[in-house]
């Protein structure tokens, strides 16, 4: 039996194409494309994904494709990925793949140099239509469209290529950040929330547990405070651990559910008070789950962020490129300095996987902490 040719690549674009210089974190963590894999699941005969951590490595995946039969190459971008580059990138895909037609995700109406077209929504839509023969181009909003035919969790089980998570969001086992994934080519757009249901999100799990993951971070979504007993209830069933989050301007009332939720997380990416987070983040408190903030540069004035750090429990931090390093040293040293936390985490350690978590933590803490202002931060 003939084994069908790729006809369209989803392609992750890689973090070499963003705009920002390396930051200070060695251990960001790899989420995993999932909305990607979800968009695939349409046809994954003739549909392949491709991740890579760098663009030489994406070269060397497609240097093996067929340029064949294949009718598009469709990118994920994010939000920090820069026009230049990506124009650049695409000029090496025309290269290796000539002939085949270059589309991205893109919520405003504008196609970014480089490529033939852009999509708005999962991309559902624009995928069968190139399937059907049609070659697009120009902007294509499908979102409506879209949002009536849900994306299916795939079926063939998910290869773990290297993937990691912050190791202050870890919880046990190899744990997976879930964005968006049923919004595939949206799954980390910055301004859409939408919560597609226990039904689908069960489905979901149950294919990343099957493919070797036991624990899952939820980052901010539609999802809402009255859903989460449904939520617990069903990753009580499927005996999976997981952490749930929110954008700090949500209107969050937590109670206590009990396990498997372990850890509440508020996401601060615009400007709040520290009274209101504070008083957020002791209502986490109160229900019994460790709190947990990642704050941006901007969002809040360090003096505040310090103020409510009785409350924390984990602390990331988004954007690491643009926080000015006296700063970020400084909170670093506020956080890890008070309520003993760096002993009282040390002798809290019951197993390997988190020693090598907690190893991570100390190495970040302390390279931060020691280390003198890097020259033209």
């Amino acid at each position: 039996m003939e084994t069908p040719e790729t006809e369209i690549i989803l392609l992750s674009i890689p973090a070499d194409c963003s705009s920002e210089q390396p930051g200070y974190n060695r251990f960001p963590g790899r989420p995993a494309a999932l909305g990607l894999y979800c968009l695939a699941g349409i046809s994954p005969d003739r549909i392949s994904v491709i991740e890579a951590a760098g663009s030489h490595i994406a070269y060397e995946a497609l240097s093996t494709v067929s340029s064949k039969g294949c009718r598009a190459i469709v990118c994920q971008a994010y939000e920090d990925s820069d026009s230049a580059r990506m124009a650049g990138f695409c000029q090496r895909l025309r290269e290796l793949m000539p002939g085949v037609a270059l589309g991205v995700n893109s919520e405003t109406p504008s196609v970014p140099a480089g490529f033939d077209f852009a999509v708005n929504g999962t991309g559902k839509s624009a995928v069968l239509r190139i399937l059907r023969g049609d070659r697009l181009t120009g902007f294509i909003d499908c979102s409506k469209e879209d949002a009536s035919s849900p994306l299916v969790v795939p079926e063939e089980p998910l290869i773990d290529i290297g993937y990691d998570i912050c190791p202050e969001k870890w919880l046990y086992g190899q744990t997976l950040e879930i964005f968006q994934p049923w919004l595939g080519l949206s799954d980390r757009s910055a301004t859409l929330r939408t919560w597609p249901g226990v039904d689908w999100v069960a489905g979901l799990v149950t294919w990343l547990k099957r493919s070797g993951f036991a624990s899952f971070h939820f980052r901010p979504s539609g999802l809402s405070c009255d859903d989460l007993h449904e939520l617990r209830s069903m990753m009580l069933n499927l005996k999976a651990r997981f952490a749930v989050s929110f954008m700090a301007e949500d209107q969050v009332k937590i109670v206590q559910i009990g396990r498997p939720l372990q850890q509440v997380w508020l996401y601060v990416s615009s400007p709040v008070s520290s009274e209101t987070l504070g008083e957020r983040l002791q209502q986490i408190h109160a229900a019994d789950f460790q709190a947990g903030l990642q704050i941006s540069h901007g969002s809040c004035s360090v003096a505040g962020v310090a103020a409510i750090f009785a409350f924390v429990d984990r602390l990331a931090f988004s954007d690491y490129q643009r926080w000015p390093f006296p700063e970020m040293k400084r909170l670093t040293a506020l956080y890890w300095g008070g309520k003993n936390r760096f002993l009282s985490r040390l002798v809290s350690i019951r197993s390997a996987y988190e020693l090598v978590m907690f190893m991570k933590t100390s190495y970040m803490l302390l390279e931060t902490v020691l280390s003198p202002d890097p020259k033209g931060r």
